[in-house]
């Protein structure tokens, strides 16, 4: 459901491994990219999640979040996931990092936004809001979509 607290969850072995991220501080954040660095938590036992792991799913449209919360979120949906407790988006970027697996896509939270805003005069013509929330969408770095082979 678009809105609603999500926790991603990778079966390794007998471990479970959650999707989690930080605020960036001066000794906590990504090296490569410089942004806010996502990491794999290990779940803890017989005790809820952290909120460091709670994601919320966001419909690409700005001007649909809104309406769109609730919803269920369809299976082909371009989407923005948003970390819960700082309110940054996912990103993936361009950046590959060669390490012990391989070369490896860089991760990050950082809200990547088009870097133009939109007339706000005609915004409001068409009843739509004239801030920030409503006038910046965030651009290719942040969609995301599921794949089912």
């Amino acid at each position: 459901m678009y809105g609603q607290d999500v926790c991603f969850v990778c079966e390794a072995g007998v471990v479970a491994l959650l999707a989690s991220s930080r605020p960036a501080t001066s000794h906590l954040g990504s090296l490569m990219i410089s942004k806010q660095d996502v990491f794999m938590l290990e779940a803890p036992q017989d005790k809820p999640p952290p909120y460091d792991c709670a994601w919320k799913i966001q419909p690409v449209d700005v001007d649909l979040r809104l309406s769109a919360q609730g919803q269920p979120v369809g299976a082909t949906d371009d989407f923005v996931l948003v970390h819960a407790f700082t309110n940054k988006r996912l990103a993936a970027c361009e950046l590959a990092i060669l390490s012990d697996m391989g070369m490896e896509g860089g991760v990050c939270c950082h809200t990547y936004s088009e870097p133009r805003k939109v007339n706000k005069l005609m915004r409001e013509s068409r009843g739509f809001p004239n801030h920030n929330f409503g006038t910046r969408c965030e651009t290719n770095e942040n969609v995301f979509s599921f794949v089912y082979a």
